[in-house]
């Protein structure tokens, strides 16, 4: 009679179990389908977005033509690179200063 108990009370905490388990399965498999539409509508935006840009992109092509104006457009991006480049070591120039005047 004892055992009768035990395995009636181990296949009812097992079917409690699976039904707690399948429970917690179908609720995330419902969160997982609801993010899926919501990245589903994002990828729908981003795809629109890069169209858009795609063909902003594609009219304006300034410097493709004239190899002079695309020299000259080198040339002033190389100007602001070294122009940013100067205000970079002149930054870190004065942070160490600084650090050097904290540790004296």
């Amino acid at each position: 009679m004892l055992w009768a108990l035990v395995w009636t009370t181990l296949v009812v905490g097992s079917l409690v179990g699976a039904f707690f388990l399948v429970r917690d399965v179908l609720r995330r498999s419902g969160r997982l389908v609801r993010a899926l539409e919501e990245a589903g509508v994002v990828l729908e935006r981003l795809d629109a977005k890069i169209a858009e840009l795609d063909a902003a992109r594609t009219e304006a092509e300034p410097y493709a033509s004239d190899r002079a104006s695309a020299l000259a457009r080198l040339a002033e991006l190389r100007a602001v690179r070294e122009d940013r480049a100067a205000a970079r070591r002149a930054r870190r120039e004065a942070t160490i200063a600084s650090w050097r005047e904290l540790t004296r």
